[in-house]
């Protein structure tokens, strides 16, 4: 989920350097997703905030989220569980609340 989030903030940040501040970005945005996904409350205009804030405050989360297969830690040879990053195991709360 954290990755979609930061997807979806990436693209405000694109879309606010490309067209300027003054393109209410994330209003239009939010607008379009209530109309296409009406029952979802994530896509609210400070919920998207919080993903344009999330995005700024890690620029390569991306890159991260690519490499992330590559840092999984088996932690139990025994049982082969596995263990998420330590940036994906802090939830969406916690990245907003910074």
């Amino acid at each position: 989920m954290l990755a979609v989030y930061w997807e979806i903030g990436n693209a405000i940040l694109h879309q606010q350097q490309k067209r300027g501040w003054g393109a209410k970005i994330i209003n239009q945005l939010a607008a379009d997703l209530k109309n296409e996904f009406p029952d979802l409350k994530s896509l609210s205009i400070r919920n998207l905030q919080y993903m344009r804030a999330f995005a700024g405050a890690y620029p390569d989360f991306g890159k991260f989220m690519q490499d992330m297969p590559a840092q999984i830690q088996i932690i139990d040879s025994q049982k082969d569980q596995f263990v998420q990053a330590v940036l994906a195991q802090l939830s969406w709360y916690h990245h907003c609340k910074k």
